[in-house]
């Protein structure tokens, strides 16, 4: 892993950023979740279940400037139904500082790669020194326009000793996507090979608020 910049300013909320990825729906059966989504121990009684939610995203506008990004989400917690993001990989020192001290969200900075469609479609993407490689093509059928308006992408995150919620809002065009996943290091990250995949979805393009988090000490 390589280490945050600590010398990289801290870019405030609010973000307006502005992109397109890729996110896997994934069927969480609880021995699944137990085995492989590093939910923490003292979130567990408050899990509500899946979909969880893979995603790899191309930021190409951001308030620290284009950067790429694996995520993974096992699911919700608690009553108000709060994503909580237990593993995090970012090609930007910049975003993975700013991102922990805005929101708690547990980036970590490793290189990703990400390739040009070649004449079939198809782009790669590499994270890490062999953590994932991937495969991806997105349909050329027309998108579906969505958004998140009434449905607020709520997430919860616990980090040195605070809690931070918050609200993001997103907004973009949807279309069906293929994702094959060649490559996996379970040791470092979850491994969405062995749970039941629900759908392949593209965000392309897509834009994604964040506002500033409510923060609260921990205890």
């Amino acid at each position: 892993m390589a280490p945050a910049d600590p010398e990289s300013p801290i870019q405030p909320a609010p973000w307006t950023l502005t992109g397109r990825g890729v996110v896997l729906l994934l069927r969480t059966p609880p021995a699944w979740v137990r085995r492989h989504a590093a939910l923490p121990e003292h979130l567990r009684p408050h899990y509500n279940g899946g979909p969880a939610l893979a995603m790899l995203v191309a930021y190409d506008d951001s308030p620290v400037g284009p950067y790429r990004e694996l995520l993974f989400s096992p699911g919700t917690c608690f009553r108000e139904r709060r994503h909580v993001i237990t593993r995090i990989l970012v090609d930007s020192a910049a975003s993975t500082r700013s991102g922990r001290a805005n929101w708690g969200i547990p980036k970590e900075t490793v290189p990703i790669a990400w390739s040009a469609a070649d004449r079939r479609g198809v782009e790669r993407i590499g994270v890490g020194d062999g953590l994932l490689e991937a495969a991806l093509r997105i349909s050329e059928r027309p998108a579906l326009p969505v958004s998140t308006a009434l449905w607020p992408l709520r997430l919860y995150h616990e980090l040195e000793g605070r809690a931070y919620r918050v609200e993001a809002h997103a907004r973009g065009r949807l279309r069906r996507a293929q994702a094959a996943v060649e490559q996996l290091d379970p040791a470092r990250f979850p491994d969405i090979r062995q749970a039941p995949r629900i759908a392949a979805l593209a965000a392309a393009p897509f834009r994604l608020t964040f506002p500033a988090a409510a923060v609260q000490p921990l205890g």
